[in-house]
């Protein structure tokens, strides 16, 4: 997923198994997350949070 919007600056940084996973992804961008690693919570109101599509 990918996530915008000024509350991203909450969220804390990737670590290193989460940049191995997304980087082997055809659609990843700078904002990549994987959605596992983000709980929901009142510090992120206003984040903005797209699905990827799915890779063929």
């Amino acid at each position: 997923m990918y996530v915008d919007g000024p509350s991203k600056v909450a969220l804390k940084d990737a670590n290193e198994a989460e940049i191995e996973l997304i980087s082997g992804l055809l659609n990843a961008r700078p904002n990549s997350r994987l959605s596992c690693q983000i709980k929901v919570a009142p510090e992120f109101e206003g984040l903005e949070i797209t699905v990827a599509q799915p890779e063929a």
